[in-house]
């Protein structure tokens, strides 16, 4: 595929890449209505990382629509301990806040 091609392949996209380059996960995951859910995408944003834009996430979603996602740094048992790991972090978090509430 050319340069212009590959160039003119990208038009389709590029107002869904203008409106999210600026978008946090925090934010994206804000206009979810279940409480859940929106844990679940702020668990997707690179161990939580409270300023991870929305972007890279649509690229990993692309990618895998295409068949084309590559595998994950430490190979599938270090994403699964990666995944374990942050959500031990908000269990704890989570059994911490009802503790201290049950207290009140």
């Amino acid at each position: 595929m050319g340069t212009l091609a590959y160039a003119c392949s990208f038009i389709p996209y590029f107002n869904l890449i203008r409106k999210t380059i600026t978008v946090l996960m925090r934010d994206y995951s804000k206009r979810f209505k279940d409480p859940l859910l929106q844990e679940a995408f702020n668990l997707f944003s690179m161990r939580s990382i409270r300023i991870f834009p929305v972007l890279p996430f649509y690229f990993q979603l692309a990618s895998h629509a295409t068949h084309s996602a590559g595998v994950p740094e430490g190979g599938s048992y270090g994403l699964a301990k990666s995944i374990e790991g942050r959500f031990n972090v908000w269990v704890e978090t989570l059994d911490t806040t009802l503790r201290s509430l049950k207290l009140s």
